[in-house]
């Protein structure tokens, strides 16, 4: 089965959490639809607050309205911006 876009990229961000020491991780989501960002987001922010519970992740999203759904999302770790 072939893997999206956003699957790939959870898949990086998911290697530079095991190697890297990143409690502060800032993403650029503004090329994802609405729905694969918030695949992305959930996914990545499960992962690092797995390993950072006080990490922080900065991502950067499409626009104002997406912002606005995915800060619905209850995640912890998330500060969004557009």
């Amino acid at each position: 089965m072939k893997q999206t876009e956003a699957q790939k990229f959870v898949n990086r961000i998911k290697r530079k959490i095991q190697m890297c020491d990143c409690p502060r991780l800032d993403l650029n989501l503004s090329t994802f639809s609405l729905i694969d960002a918030a695949k992305v987001l959930t996914m990545t922010s499960t992962y690092h607050f797995n390993k950072y519970p006080k990490g922080k992740l900065k991502c950067q999203v499409r626009d104002a309205s997406t912002k606005t759904v995915l800060s619905n999302f209850n995640l912890k770790n998330l500060e969004l911006v557009y």
